[in-house]
């Protein structure tokens, strides 16, 4: 019984704290608030910025090739502009809308605002380096 209690707690303090996230058509909605800019040229290549048009990083998907099904394969490149940090994982991971829950979860965008502090540790969790690999084994 104290395991279930335990258990639904802990369950329902993730849900209570959680941040809901939505990517309209140019913007990030953080908890209904417009929070970031998104600007992009085509269906690849993503930048994000604050409200008054300050870059912060930019999520672009590489394509190598195909999979065995014929769908597009590849990567995803993310660079945080102001620290020069690059982030590379497959383009499977991770949706931009994923991607951004997971920077607000790891406190490196907080209230709608980069923390340089913390973009060193998301880089060494979530890095894959993908790209390294790819030009590796060419």
């Amino acid at each position: 019984m104290k395991k279930i209690l335990f258990a639904s707690m802990f369950i329902f303090s993730c849900f209570a704290f959680a941040q809901e996230v939505k990517l309209k058509k140019d913007a990030v909605y953080v908890d209904n608030k417009e929070c970031l800019k998104v600007v992009s040229n085509n269906s690849r290549n993503f930048v994000f910025t604050t409200l008054d048009k300050q870059r912060l990083f930019s999520f672009d998907y590489i394509i190598t090739g195909e999979n065995r099904e014929g769908f597009a394969a590849g990567y995803v490149k993310v660079y945080f502009f102001e620290t020069n940090e690059v982030l590379t994982f497959k383009n499977n991971r991770f949706t931009k809308k994923v991607f951004i829950q997971n920077l607000i979860n790891d406190k490196v965008l907080d209230n709608c605002a980069l923390n340089i502090d913390n973009i060193k540790g998301f880089i060494q969790r979530y890095n894959e380096h993908y790209e390294e690999s790819i030009i590796r084994s060419n």
